[in-house]
């Protein structure tokens, strides 16, 4: 079954995947995805744990992308 956000054609990329293939920008391109949660008219988001990178910082649920993961695992 297909994402809603696929439904309605919200998806988006900042770059193409796979390796970087200019050796002035050497960082590695990493896949993120994020989800809006909408259930009776309220938005879900997260708040990072204390202690964690950024923490104290408000999101949306989400993660990384993992070496053969499709966006919706």
């Amino acid at each position: 079954m297909k994402s809603q956000s696929r439904v309605e054609g919200r998806e988006s990329r900042a770059a193409a995947p796979g390796p970087r293939l200019s050796a002035l920008d050497p960082r590695p391109i990493i896949e993120v995805s994020a989800g809006l949660i909408f259930r009776r008219g309220q938005l879900l988001i997260t708040q990072r744990h204390a202690g964690a990178h950024l923490g104290g910082l408000w999101e949306f649920p989400g993660g990384k992308r993992e070496a053969g993961e499709s966006f919706e695992q």
